[in-house]
């Protein structure tokens, strides 16, 4: 997600109580991340993010997996053991290039097809499990909702008619049955109950005026929901969110630009989301996943100051 007329696509932290892992450089300011762990050192020679988290096992071992869940392989151990070593061979390469040869090799051992209809439903339930009774949802507005299948699966669930189901992105077009377009400015004042923003707000220049513009739309008690990394302020997490990025772009065909995925990925702490989201919100609700979660993910609801 880029910049659109409404929402133009937008950081750091640590995560509240949680120690650095072992072995894990930390940024000096993890409240203002933006660039590359190298930033001014010519990421373009050789490896920069595959290096910086390969010696950490949890990260390199959820790599792996992450990279190989949305294909169909024969054999899973194998398939991780060749992607690894395809890897580790590669460190005086760029992470462009390493990316490049492992999903050629994915291809040739597998093939790709694509997020499974448990995603939708995992995320719906998430977002009925915060809600509860405390907003009626008749209206909703999905930033960075990519294909549409997570914001249609929504809808119907809340039995929202396609006219009022909205999605925003950079895509030209959405086949999912939701009322899609580029940007927000078309939306009314006060016009849907529920926003969602599912790992999309960390991609957010403009993020103070982003978050105004989600508490215009959203009527008096509505709600948001975001999904997000709490982000920890460490390279070694920073680097794995970065490879996640792109290996997001490149396994779809496009020959991404890893410094313009670096410098629009803006990572930070559920701390510094909740003082963000504070002066127009209240947080009500927070849903975090048990057991191994690399990528820090969490969940957390807001509810409008705004009055009747």
């Amino acid at each position: 997600m880029n910049d659109t007329d409404g929402f133009r696509v937008v950081t750091g932290g640590r995560r509240r109580g949680a120690a650095p892992p072992a072995n894990a450089r930390v940024i000096r300011n993890p409240h203002s991340v933006r660039a590359s762990p190298a930033a001014g050192s010519a990421p373009n020679t050789v490896s920069v993010y595959f290096a910086a988290m390969w010696d950490h096992a949890q990260y390199k071992r959820a790599l792996l997996n992450y990279m190989i869940k949305d294909y169909a392989v024969d054999d899973h151990n194998k398939m991780v053991s060749v992607i690894a070593n395809t890897i580790r061979s590669s460190f005086y390469e760029t992470d462009h290039a390493i990316m490049k040869k492992v999903v050629a090799k994915l291809q040739v051992y597998g093939s790709y097809h694509g997020p499974s209809i448990k995603r939708s439903e995992e995320r719906c339930k998430i977002v009925t499990r915060l809600l509860g009774d405390a907003v009626k949802i008749t209206a909703l507005l999905d930033i960075g909702c990519g294909d549409g299948s997570i914001t249609a699966h929504v809808g119907k669930h809340f039995n929202i008619p396609q006219a009022e189901t909205y999605g925003v992105d950079i895509l030209s077009a959405c086949a999912q049955p939701i009322n899609y377009s580029n940007s927000t400015k078309n939306l009314a004042d006060n016009s849907v109950d529920l926003v969602m923003a599912f790992v999309s707000l960390h991609h957010i220049n403009e993020i103070i005026e982003t978050l105004t513009e989600i508490y215009r739309v959203l009527r008096p008690g509505g709600a948001v929901i975001i999904r997000e990394h709490d982000f920890d302020g460490t390279i070694t997490m920073q680097s794995y969110l970065h490879l996640i990025h792109i290996f997001g772009d490149m396994k779809l065909g496009a020959d991404c630009d890893v410094n313009a995925i670096v410098n629009g990925s803006h990572y930070k702490s559920r701390v510094v989301w909740d003082s963000l989201f504070e002066p127009q919100f209240i947080a009500k609700s927070y849903f975090a996943y048990d057991g191994n979660n690399p990528q820090a993910l969490y969940h957390a609801m807001y509810v409008t100051r705004k009055q009747e």
